[in-house]
Order: C-alpha cells, then sequence, then structure tokens
C-alpha cells in the first residue's frame, strides 16, 4: 500500500490524505451515528408500545370493574332477590316486579351507556317474563355456552365472547348467578351484554 502511494503525484497524494483525514472519519460518524439512533428510536418504539399496552390493560380493568362493581350491587339487592323467589297468583301483584326491576335496569342503562342490554334470566314459573328485563330459563338457554360456563363459575362472573351474526354485532357478555344467600339454589342470572366495538375504542383512544 506504501509503494503506490509514493509514486502518487502531489495532488493525488494531498487528495488521498484529505479523503482519509476528513471522509472517512465523517462516514464512520454517520454510520455510528444512525446505527445508535435507529438504536434509540427502536427502543423507544417498543418503551412506547409497552406503555401504551399496559395503558390499554388498566383501561380494561378499569371498565371490567365498573361493570363488576354495578353487578354486585345487583347481586346484593335483597329486595330483588325477594321479588324474583316470591310466588305469583292470577292477579297483577308482580306488576310492582316489573316496576321495581324496570327502573333498576333502565337506571344501569343511563349511568351505562356501554350496555346493548341488562336483563335477567328467571327459572320462577309464576313470574310471567316479558322477555326484555326478564326472561325465561328455557331448554335452549341451558344449551348454550353461557350456562354451561356459569355451571363452573362458582358464583363468580364470566366474560364471554360472541362472534357477529346476521342478526347481532360482535357482543362480550358478562354474567353471573343471583344466588345470595343461597348458593345451591340460584333465582336468577344476570346478564350484562356489551357490543364488542365499546372494549375495542379503549384501544383506539391509545
Amino acid at each position: 500500500i506504501y509503494m503506490p502511494f509514493i509514486d502518487l503525484s502531489f495532488r493525488s497524494k494531498l487528495f488521498s490524505v484529505f479523503v482519509l483525514v476528513t471522509i472517512v472519519p465523517m462516514m464512520l460518524f454517520a454510520y455510528l451515528s444512525y446505527e445508535l439512533t435507529k438504536s434509540k428510536l427502536t427502543d423507544q418504539i417498543y418503551s412506547n408500545m409497552m406503555n401504551s399496552t399496559a395503558q390499554i390493560n388498566k383501561n380494561l380493568e378499569n371498565k371490567l370493574d365498573s361493570y363488576e362493581h354495578i353487578s354486585a350491587s345487583i347481586y346484593l339487592d335483597n329486595r330483588l332477590a325477594s321479588y324474583l323467589t316470591s310466588e305469583y297468583q292470577d292477579d297483577p301483584s308482580y306488576l310492582d316486579v316489573y316496576q321495581y326491576i324496570g327502573n333498576r335496569m333502565d337506571t344501569i342503562m343511563t349511568a351505562y351507556p356501554d350496555f346493548d342490554s341488562v336483563f335477567i334470566y328467571s327459572d320462577n314459573e309464576s313470574l310471567p317474563k316479558d322477555d326484555y328485563y326478564i326472561k325465561p330459563v328455557t331448554a335452549e338457554v341451558k344449551e348454550t355456552e353461557l350456562f354451561k360456563q356459569l355451571q363452573q363459575s362458582h358464583g363468580n362472573i364470566i366474560h364471554l365472547s360472541s362472534p357477529q351474526t346476521q342478526d347481532s354485532p360482535a357482543m362480550f357478555t358478562l354474567a353471573r348467578f343471583l344466588n345470595n344467600n343461597r348458593n345451591q339454589y340460584p333465582y336468577g342470572i344476570l346478564v350484562f351484554r356489551i357490543s364488542e366495538s365499546v372494549i375495542y375504542s379503549l384501544m383506539e383512544e391509545e
């Protein structure tokens, strides 16, 4: 390498020295800067993704906690339990049930506009069902995944997703047995149905 350099003209030698002293270090500096910047950007993107994921999880947990809180208030409602377990004759006394439950459910729907529907499955044969606030526990209901999971829930809340159908969008369902002080003999099933788009919106906020 040395001998060819000796044979170069002075201008060529000067240019070679210029390249070695300025251009090469600049290229090396640019390369190192690029690698350092890329590394920092990668670390920053990863950190942002982790923070965003953590915030989404927190949003979901807060949302589910609020749902579980309202379900607990219904679960502990002794007046509701009394209405759902009473025997009704052929008289309009059951109208008091619907006035109370209707007001209760409407208040929940107002406070939680996320809910697509809120209702109770009841197997009390003497209580007329309106299929809106109170629905019967039919043979078809007993075959659903929701009912099967409730049998193994030990009184806890279950979460269930159902895909979109021709008649309904994709839904997220929370349900629990109503069996306060009657663990082995539930007197109803509380169901909250929420469009999955509500859950996805928590992710879009991030």
